[in-house]
């Protein structure tokens, strides 16, 4: 998906829930001419789940990957499910 300079590639697990982001924008160029001026910004998002027995995620941990290619620890999330029986 393209948006006003910048590109999005999200890729999706076997659950349909998204697993990583790379993002791209394009840097302005200073003299007004031409579209940018260097190789875009890059910034690269990972992230993990955990699964239940049901085959729901419980835990999400996010992970920022710096332009150097190590990852930064994020946000987890953790979410409790109550299955009722019926």
């Amino acid at each position: 998906m393209r948006i006003f300079g910048s590109e999005q590639i999200r890729t999706f697990n076997e659950h349909g829930d998204q697993v990583s982001e790379i993002r791209l924008e394009a840097r302005p160029n200073p003299s007004g001419r031409g579209r940018q001026s260097a190789a875009p910004n890059r910034t690269e998002t990972s992230i993990d789940y955990r699964y239940d027995s049901q085959g729901n995620w419980i835990e999400k941990t996010t992970t920022w990957i710096a332009a150097d290619g190590v990852g930064k620890p994020g946000d987890t999330t953790r979410r409790t499910i109550t299955y009722y029986s019926q």
